[in-house]
């Protein structure tokens, strides 16, 4: 005897329509939950905190070197750092 699965994976994407759904199924595009977003999402946000830290400590690192009249090798390097940073 044969049994019926039924597809929740319309019930879960109400919000969109048919072809796109068979696109997902298509693509086998990885769906994610409200909670595992959200949980990535949080350590998204607590890494860039971190870096934004990290940048500000340099740039006043540099900053201080500079004041003092600090080795001009060391601030190109230094300078060089935050501008590959900040590009990224």
């Amino acid at each position: 005897m044969s049994e019926i699965v039924k597809d929740n994976l319309k019930d879960h994407l109400a919000p969109y329509k048919d072809e796109e759904i068979q696109k997902i199924r298509e693509e086998k595009i990885q769906l994610v939950t409200v909670p595992e977003f959200q949980s990535v999402h949080r350590l998204l946000l607590e890494e860039q905190g971190k870096l934004e830290k990290t940048v500000a400590a340099l740039s006043n690192a540099y900053d201080e070197i500079k004041y003092l009249n600090g080795s001009d090798s060391i601030l190109e390097e230094i300078e060089q750092v935050l501008k590959e940073i900040k590009k990224n």
